[in-house]
């Protein structure tokens, strides 16, 4: 279901990231590539909050039923 929804832009992509982080950048270069629409916003203590992951990135796959969240290449790689 969240492959069909990738494909076909039927969900909202929020990518979070820090400042100077270098896995952040090779997540943003992977979206880029990709050409998935998204959202970029910076990390802070909110979004620890929210997903209690300490890590950045992060990419929030929002469908209408449910939240993903993924913080690593790979996942992005097994989703499309």
């Amino acid at each position: 279901m969240l492959k069909d929804c990738l494909n076909k832009a039927e969900c909202d992509i929020v990518f979070y990231k820090l400042d100077g982080c270098p896995h952040c950048v090779k997540m943003k270069e992977k979206l880029d590539a990709l050409g998935l629409p998204y959202l970029i916003k910076d990390a802070n203590q909110e979004v620890i909050e929210m997903t209690g992951i300490e890590t950045a990135p992060q990419v929030h796959i929002i469908t209408k039923d449910e939240i993903h969240v993924l913080t690593k290449l790979s996942e992005i790689d097994e989703l499309i």
